[in-house]
């Protein structure tokens, strides 16, 4: 499960599926509104890039994130909208592990 070991959260590998994608949605909304919106995503792919790409590709990245995920078109991804997105990825529950060492 999800705990609290000095102050640092551990998704281990016994966490539910549903755990896990709250907590990856959670990494995701950088500016932490409930949603991951064009400013999170633009976080994201440069955070990816080590701010290495112009502002246009940055937007066109983005642009096809949302075109794929965003499926009421709203310009937002809801936890709804990522939980159908991870139903897509049958490897993310065994895979995603966060483990810290202290």
């Amino acid at each position: 499960p999800i705990r609290q070991t000095h102050s640092k959260a551990v998704v281990s590998t016994q966490s539910t599926g549903e755990m896990k994608a709250d907590y990856a949605f959670k990494i995701y909304d950088f500016n932490d509104d409930g949603e991951i919106d064009r400013t999170d995503l633009d976080e994201l792919v440069n955070r990816v890039t080590g701010y290495s790409m112009n502002t246009e590709d940055v937007d066109g990245i983005v642009d096809e994130i949302l075109k794929e995920c965003d499926l009421d078109e709203n310009e937002t991804i809801t936890q709804a909208e990522f939980n159908d997105i991870l139903q897509q990825s049958p490897n993310f529950i065994t895979n995603f592990n966060i483990e810290v060492n202290m």
